[in-house]
């Protein structure tokens, strides 16, 4: 017994022992994986300049950069964004640097502020810090901090309210991330845009490997913003998006839902509320999705400058793979209020009865007899007048001689002969108080609001 004990003390000893080292050496490692990744990624470059690993810490600064003219061309005039930030890590199993802790490791990490900016923004502390760790049961928890500022500038002035957030994995290994900031104003001479009660909810089954080989993974992310505003032309509040995906058991594929909805929006004439745009993506290739960003990455890597000719080929060539897992496109709802009633519309489209092959991608029978279609809208009348009716206001806003009454009295009235002539030639219908459109088009065959049209004449 006595020999068994001491024995287990040996290997409690060793594990102590070897343990940070072993730590410090797979967090180097890592890194370095993220660095090369993060340099394959067009427009980024991230440095090592300095790294040293210790038996129980390690301390490191990297020098990042970003070419803003790679990711958008049209942002060729802006200067190259580069600072350093510092890392900071414990090797466990007892980690001090975040308090005392029983972890693999943990570490701090802040960008190393140029004075000049500290000046300009008048902050002390860094502009981004995250510290965190990884249990010894393999939990990972951090939080990252942006602190308040106010740029004053001659003209324009920005005033931000800081950022905070915290991460952690539960007992399911999924990813939690929540992130909160109070408010951003932006000043000119002319006029203000405020934002207020900012929030981003994620939760992710975050798979490095996967990531790295671009491959899918479930996920659902969740921004809100509580107000939106640009002086009189533009309000919204208790905006919402939020984005799902879930892969398929075998992970050839998933499913992608968008969601957008806005409690209500002012802007010019328009006084909207209830507004939502719900849109579906099923069968997204897992194979597609990493060959066009492989693809995409080489290309804008490479030392031509960009060529949009080149990615419409990278886009052609991969679209077999693309189709070949069969996905289907919905808009499963857009509908929004106005006090003259509400709008509601939704579409589906996919391509059916196909063995995909190259040639059949010049063919436009393929297309046409390939595709089903289907796709539905109604409006409220005097809803439907309305919109009408400011689309021809806004035709007749150029002309001198007529007053801005007068030319919303007239597109009144063309708006309702343009119905009338719309609804009599059978291109939407009237229902009660409503109007109607309906379309649909499979096996090359097209219907519109119950009556079949020659293809030639669409």
């Amino acid at each position: 017994m006595k020999k068994a004990i001491s024995v287990l003390s040996l290997a409690i000893a060793a594990g102590v022992l070897v343990g940070p080292k072993f730590a410090g050496d797979s967090f180097e490692n890592l890194l370095e994986q993220q660095v090369q990744q993060i340099n394959e990624m067009p427009g980024y470059s991230v440095e090592l300049t300095s790294y040293e690993n210790n038996w129980f810490s390690s301390y490191g600064v990297a020098k990042i950069s970003l070419d803003p003219s790679v990711i958008n061309p049209e942002g060729s005039e802006l200067p190259t964004i580069e600072f350093e930030t510092e890392i900071s890590v414990d090797h466990g199993p007892v980690t001090l640097n975040n308090g005392f802790g029983l972890n693999r490791i943990s570490w701090q990490q802040e960008v190393i502020n140029p004075a000049e900016l500290q000046e300009k923004l008048g902050i002390t502390e860094s502009l981004y810090a995250t510290k965190g760790q990884v249990s010894l049961f393999g939990s990972l928890s951090f939080v990252e901090t942006i602190p308040a500022f106010v740029i004053k500038g001659d003209t324009t002035t920005v005033d931000f309210s800081g950022y905070q957030s915290s991460a952690w994995t539960g007992n399911d290994g999924l990813l939690v991330y929540k992130g909160i900031t109070d408010s951003l104003v932006v000043k000119d001479v002319e006029r203000e845009m405020f934002l207020s009660d900012l929030s981003m909810d994620m939760t992710a089954d975050i798979d490095l490997e996967k990531i790295r080989e671009y491959m899918l993974y479930d996920g659902e992310i969740e921004l809100n913003v509580g107000t939106i505003r640009a002086d009189d032309l533009f309000s919204a509040s208790n905006l919402n998006v939020s984005y799902l995906f879930k892969t398929s058991d075998d992970d050839s594929k998933g499913d992608m839902t968008l969601q957008y909805g806005v409690d209500a929006v002012t802007a010019n004439n328009l006084d909207l509320t209830d507004v939502s745009f719900d849109m579906t993506l099923l069968n997204y290739s897992t194979e597609f999705n990493k060959m066009y960003n492989q693809e995409m990455i080489k290309l804008m890597n490479h030392d031509s400058s960009f060529d949009p000719s080149q990615m419409n080929k990278v886009m052609a060539d991969s679209l077999p793979v693309f189709l070949g897992a069969k996905p289907e496109f919905k808009i499963d709802k857009i509908h929004f209020s106005l006090p003259e009633g509400s709008f509601d519309s939704n579409l589906s489209l996919k391509l059916i009865n196909y063995q995909l092959e190259p040639a059949q991608m010049l063919s436009s029978a393929f297309w046409i007899n390939n595709v089903q279609l289907d796709a539905v809208a109604s409006a409220d009348k005097k809803l439907a007048e309305k919109l009408v009716a400011l689309v021809a206001a806004q035709k007749m806003k150029g002309s001198r001689r007529v007053s801005s009454a007068k030319a919303a009295e007239m597109a009144k009235q063309q708006a309702q002969m343009m119905l009338g002539m719309f609804s009599a030639q059978g291109m939407i219908k009237q229902e009660e108080d409503k109007y109607t459109l309906s379309f649909s088009m499979n096996n090359g065959e097209a219907n519109l609001n119950g009556n079949p049209i020659p293809l030639p004449a669409i």
